[in-house]
């Protein structure tokens, strides 16, 4: 077992207070926005010796140990590195308008820029991989994703036409159709991202002055014309803004998971989440970000289809010494639980590496592939990487239930073969643990 410190983020959208809340610690005016658990390159993990005290860099620990870390399917499968990154997120403003391609469509796309020898700041593609993803709600978290009927958000962009000879009015009927579906919602997406700067700063005063304060409270997303706001004032004059009235909105309750497949456009705009994901960097941006943007490859690989949002509400069931939480996700790259353990929890080896990430209480930690095992006394925000075929203990180190993230491969539907399809598996295995909610 391999004590690891994740690696802080302060992109400028991160809450100043809420991961400081959730490690205990006093924040210091910088925005705290993600936390990495995982070896990717841009931000691998350090590993800490028996004392506390940094090793190595986790990348370079699976480099030298792949096989007995990681395991022959992960490492044939993903190489040697974690064939997942696990993160804390905490957004007191929007992220980016985003799409992740599929792994067929990222292995093409890689392989075509390398070929290419494009530079990392302009490249669309860092890397070969698909970037399936899932936020877990820690606390009331709000997002957007995947896109609406066209005809309703033809309704609420009809509000903000000034003259029916304007370039909006024209995409307003574009979303009207006629048409299938989401052949509108490709007219009406290519004509809000290319509305010149003249024209969309007449419209973004248009949304200020025409969505002021409602005369009675209403529901966060029943509104799309107020979310439009609250991006616009984060992002004043950006092309993408507008965008966000295509697509639906979602807010999750505490535990409650929105899942992103590939291809479903999607922006967290407030919240605070464990974020599992695909160990990759491939990131397709519209607007909402001062990043590389790319609308072409964006428009290329985005699901126009609509669709309304995979919201997973995790089942319960309790084993000897804790309560456990499953949540069933699409992605063939990883497995999550949310263990609450009131005694001695101990589950057996995997296949694969697990990442063990604490998320309130205290907790000790065992686990190893002899009798007696590695300990680790954890507190929120610790983590340890659990090798390959090594048993998992966790037990309360102090009063009251812990809650920790376990994070692993999908368990293969039984009598799967090892080379049956893993999404088709995933989706299977995932069905017995969790019930897929959809929001309308």
């Amino acid at each position: 077992m391999l004590r690891i410190r994740g690696q802080v983020q302060t992109y400028p959208w991160g809450s100043k207070v809420a991961l400081p809340r959730l490690l205990g610690v006093s924040p210091d005016g910088r925005p705290v926005a993600e936390i990495w658990y995982g070896a990717h390159p841009a931000a691998p993990s350090t590993v800490l010796d028996p004392a506390g005290e940094p090793d190595a860099t986790l990348d370079r620990v699976l480099t030298r140990h792949p096989m007995s870390l990681l395991g022959e399917e992960a490492v044939t499968r993903h190489g040697a590195t974690m064939p997942f990154l696990v993160k804390l997120l905490a957004a007191a403003h929007p992220l980016s308008l985003q799409v992740h391609p599929d792994e067929a469509t990222a292995r093409a796309g890689f392989t075509r820029e390398e070929a290419l020898g494009v530079a990392p700041a302009d490249r669309s593609y860092r890397d070969p991989h698909a970037k399936p993803e899932t936020l877990i709600a820690l606390e009331p978290t709000r997002a957007l994703a995947g896109f609406r009927r066209p005809e309703h958000a033809a309704a609420d962009l009809a509000r903000l036409v000034a003259s029916p000879d304007e370039p909006l009015a024209d995409v307003v009927e574009a979303l009207r159709g006629p048409g299938p579906a989401h052949r509108r919602v490709e007219a009406g997406l290519r004509g809000l991202l290319a509305l010149d700067p003249r024209n969309l700063t007449e419209v973004l005063d248009r949304l200020a002055d025409r969505t002021g304060a409602p005369g009675r409270p209403v529901r966060w997303g029943d509104h799309h014309l107020a979310i439009a706001r609250e991006v616009a004032t984060a992002f004043p004059g950006d092309q993408g803004v507008l965008s966000t009235v295509l697509l639906n909105a979602v807010s999750l309750a505490e535990g409650e998971a929105l899942d992103i497949g590939a291809g479903i456009v999607h922006c967290y705009v407030q919240g605070t989440g464990l974020e599992v994901m695909g160990a990759s960097d491939n990131v397709l941006r519209a607007g909402l970000t001062d990043k590389r943007v790319d609308v072409p490859e964006l428009l290329r690989v985005v699901d126009l289809e609509p669709t309304l949002p995979q919201v997973v509400r995790p089942t319960s069931h309790d084993e000897p010494g804790a309560r456990i939480q499953d949540y069933a996700t699409a992605s063939s790259s990883y497995h999550v639980q949310v263990v609450e353990p009131h005694g001695v929890w101990t589950t057996p080896g995997a296949t694969g590496p697990r990442t063990v990430v604490v998320l309130s209480g205290r907790v000790r930690a065992t686990g190893g592939t002899t009798s007696d095992g590695d300990v680790a006394a954890l507190r929120p925000g610790d983590a340890v990487v659990v090798e390959h075929g090594a048993a998992l203990t966790l037990e309360p180190a102090a009063p009251g239930v812990p809650r920790v993230a376990v994070v692993g491969l999908p368990r293969r539907r039984h009598g799967a073969a090892p080379g049956a399809d893993p999404q088709r598996t995933a989706f299977e295995a995932a069905g017995a643990y969790a019930e897929i909610r959809k929001i309308e």
